[in-house]
């Protein structure tokens, strides 16, 4: 009888062994012929220690020789049987992909219960059985234990084996356009992990984005609809599994709440599946290997902070190419910007802002770095690079935990101002590019409009719906939202303007052509503004509008106007709504240069940042701007009695300023924005002149580090 136990209980080790390596090679969790000779193996002596082990504890507590309870036995493991039909390929429950799914456990279910049912009868066999010696226990536990060790080892090496085999995403990273949305990005194969620690603080969350990778052949294109899940590690561990549905050509946020993530959590481990993973499988510490090419696009994981009673502020910056601050009010005598004006009312508004460069480029860096473009060195032709010492405020923001977008309009510019990769993508998450040119191609991205409804949505009116949308989706995370329009830089009658102001259609005057598309972007912003206040954003958004540069029209409406280092050009509107701060006019002189000190100290986070600009939300900060413009380079200084101008005769970034070089210009402040033609008094006031001169000598030695001398410019 002895003898047909231990040829019953290997046949039936064997047995199970096979069952469950047949079971998890299904689920994924065999890599390889030799790790799946180790799971069968490791598995039936595993059930083979454990019933020697049983035996063992049985014949310590009531020894016996009799045959009954050895009987009992073999029908025990006898019912191991029960999944042979299963190896063989037999199916019980029909065809059904969802039943056959539950069938491998309603087989194991019975080997289980018919295995407890007769282990039961054996032990109750064995209570009534005779009395014997307890010393062949020993013999019993010995055989468990080397069982079991050599058990142990054989899953340790099938471990092994899964988990060298398992797919690690790539760590290399770059850029990928979907949509007009570029974002850095890894690619992710299925069932490919992406492990990275975590710095856990309070309200955070975590937010990955995914595409499809553009030009992937068909068979490695992920699904529309797919599983994300991500298995946080540390003083407790959380597995969570959200789906994700791509929609149309554009990033798809998949985010992890605050509420999710446990206290104490040191890593976060990512991957995706094209089947949602089962209940057991969270439980498990080895994810399975995936045969599979499909693959996606992750960007992130990023760690926001949700907001609170207590968190910082969220900011909205539009930034409007073109938008003198003359553009609305006595100066032009028409009333194109109601909108911005109710805005300014409620806000901190600057009378005396100027821009650092009449230069779009320029001037949005500046706005990014607070640093002059003589120091950022993007100016006219000159592209930087943005020097590794000044910190763009997006990224300083996204080290405080914001989440950052930019709204650039940079497609099919010329020469392309805020392209990616240019520089001014440096700390935005999302940057997007887009900008719907007139046509019906410019109609916007799932838009339902007719081709021929499609102009009317066209231009600055669609990135600020985009950007709209964007806030909507983040209302409930620290945010900084960058959008630069660029309606106004390409003067010409659109259908959107009618009625318009003047004489509009084709033969409209500049002027007016100006005027109608300044009253139509301001009907734009209003809805925005309408929108944050209609969402309750207004309790804790500042919105900040400023323009990157002005118009001259000194000319005459009916002339095409210049940009040029003139009042006009260089004084822009800047409006700033702060929650909890009181509203006022501000009469001091203020620079495009302060608006990055005035947020970082808004936001708790302006230490250790090189800037020029000063905060001036809280007080005048005495500023002198400093404005630069053209080849050879010309320099103004404007102070709140004068403004200066120097136009040297030396190209910038290539050669050496010396401040004594150069025709020199004083205009009185009082005079520049009456109409009149301004005339230099610089013969009438040289104590001004040789004060000013001197203030741009040590501009000029500050700055130094941004130009190249004459023995390094490149050849031509």
């Amino acid at each position: 009888m002895l003898t047909l136990y231990f040829v019953t209980l290997a046949a039936s080790s064997g047995v199970v062994g096979a069952f469950l390596q047949r079971e998890l090679a299904l689920e994924g969790y065999v890599a390889s012929f030799g790790g799946g000779v180790s799971l069968a193996c490791g598995s039936a002596l595993g059930y083979l220690a454990i019933q020697l082990l049983y035996m063992s504890v049985v014949r310590l507590l009531k020894p016996t020789r009799d045959n009954a309870p050895l009987f009992c036995e073999l029908l025990s493991l006898a019912s191991a049987g029960a999944l042979i039909p299963s190896l063989l390929g037999v199916h019980f429950l029909g065809s059904d992909p969802a039943m056959l799914k539950y069938e491998p456990l309603g087989v194991f279910g019975v080997f289980a219960a018919l295995h407890v049912i007769f282990k039961l009868a054996s032990f109750f066999a064995t209570l009534w059985a005779a009395p014997s010696s307890r010393l062949n226990s020993a013999l019993w536990l010995l055989a468990a234990a080397i069982a079991g060790a050599t058990s142990f080892g054989l899953i340790t090496r099938w471990t092994s084996t899964l988990e060298a085999a398992l797919q690690r995403a790539p760590d290399e990273m770059q850029a990928y356009r979907i949509g007009t949305d570029y974002a850095v990005a890894r690619i992710m194969p299925e069932g490919a992990i992406w492990e990275q620690p975590l710095k856990t603080f309070s309200g955070q969350s975590l937010t990955m984005r995914w595409a499809r990778p553009p030009n992937s052949d068909e068979d490695a294109q992920g699904p529309q609809t797919f599983y994300v899940n991500v298995a946080i590690d540390g003083a407790e561990s959380r597995t969570i599994s959200k789906s994700v549905t791509l929609k149309g050509p554009g990033w798809v946020e998949a985010r992890i709440p605050a509420l999710s993530i446990p206290a104490g959590a040191e890593t976060c481990s990512i991957s995706w599946t094209s089947e949602k993973d089962p209940q057991w499988r969270k439980l498990v510490k080895y994810r399975p290997v995936i045969a599979s090419r499909r693959q996606l696009l992750m960007s992130g994981p990023f760690s926001h902070e949700t907001r609170g009673d207590s968190t910082s502020p969220n900011f909205v910056v539009i930034l409007v190419d073109g938008l003198g601050d003359g553009s609305a009010g006595p100066a032009r005598k028409r009333d194109t910007t109601p909108a911005l004006d109710h805005l300014a009312a409620a806000a901190l508004s600057f009378a005396h802002a100027y821009t650092p460069a009449p230069d779009s480029a320029a001037a949005v860096m500046t706005t990014l770095t607070g640093v002059s473009p003589l120091r950022h060195g993007f100016l006219g032709s000159h592209r930087g690079p943005l020097p590794e010492a000044y910190k763009t405020l997006p990224s300083v923001l996204g080290q405080q935990h914001y989440v950052t977008a930019a709204f650039t309009e940079a497609d099919g510019d010329s020469p392309t101002v805020m392209a990616y990769a240019t520089g001014f993508e440096k700390g935005f998450e999302t940057y997007d590019t887009g900008y719907a040119a007139d046509g019906a191609a410019a109609a916007p991205q799932n838009s339902t409009a007719s081709k021929s409804a499609a102009e009317p949505l066209a231009g600055s009116q669609v990135t600020l719906n985009r950007a709209r949308a964007w806030i909507d989706a983040h209302n409930d995370e620290k945010f900084f939202v960058l959008i630069r329009l660029r309606e106004l830089t390409e003067l010409a009658w659109r259908s959107r303007y009618a009625p318009g102001l003047g004489k509009g259609g084709a033969e409209a005057a500049p002027l007016d052509t100006y005027d109608s598309a300044v009253a139509f972007l301001d009907r734009k912003l209003g809805e925005l503004f309408t929108h944050l206040r209609e969402k309750e954003l207004r309790k804790n958004t500042c919105v900040l509008v400023t323009s990157t540069h002005g118009y001259d029209f000194s000319m005459g409406a009916g002339v095409k106007p210049i940009v040029n280092l003139s009042e006009d050009a260089l004084s822009v509107p800047l409006v700033f709504l702060i929650p909890g701060v009181e509203k006022a006019p501000r009469h001091d002189v203020v620079s495009l240069l302060d608006i990055m000190p005035s947020v970082l100290k808004l936001a708790g986070a302006l230490e250790d940042v090189a800037t020029e600009g000063t905060d001036f939300v809280n007080g005048p900060n005495g500023a002198q701007p400093i404005s630069v413009w053209g080849d050879p380079l010309q320099i103004s200084v404007r102070t709140e009695k004068w403004r200066f101008t120097w136009q040297t005769v030396v190209s910038p970034f290539k050669q050496q300023l010396t401040a004594g070089s150069g025709a020199v210009e004083l205009f009185e402040a009082s005079q520049l924005k009456r109409g009149a033609i301004p005339r230099s008094v610089a013969a009438r006031v040289p104590d001004a002149v040789i004060q000013f001169r001197r203030g741009l000598d040590t501009y000029i030695t500050r700055c130094q580090q941004g130009w190249k001398t004459k023995t390094e410019e490149t050849p031509q």
